[in-house]
């Protein structure tokens, strides 16, 4: 029985510290990215760039854009919820609550 127990704190030392790496390297990552990010001049938006896109594509454009506006490099995203599972027992919906955030780049880093 006492073995049993040691096997689950080892097993539940393991994880944490597989978690506590996770987080580290994701951390890391999102570091170089944001080191790698180049300042690249651009051009301003021209309407001209978009004549060749679907027209519902193009009326976005169009309405999202004014000519000679700057383009961005980047943007960060965040989220904060929860996500329905399904129903569950007794007519109860479960949800579970959720953080997430995201930095798409609008260029690759090198």
């Amino acid at each position: 029985m006492l073995s049993l127990w040691i096997f689950g704190f080892a097993v539940a030392v393991v994880l944490a510290l597989a978690r506590l790496r996770w987080e580290l390297d994701v951390r890391s990552l999102r570091a170089r990215l944001s080191k790698g990010r180049e300042r690249v001049p651009q051009p301003p938006y021209d309407p001209e760039e978009i004549r060749d896109l679907p027209a519902p594509v193009r009326r976005f454009f169009e309405a999202a854009l004014v000519p000679g506006c700057p383009f961005i490099g980047g943007a960060a995203l965040a989220h904060e919820g929860s996500i329905r599972l399904g129903p569950s027992f007794r007519g109860r919906v479960q949800r579970r609550p959720r953080r997430r955030s995201a930095a798409p780049l609008a260029r690759r880093p090198r």
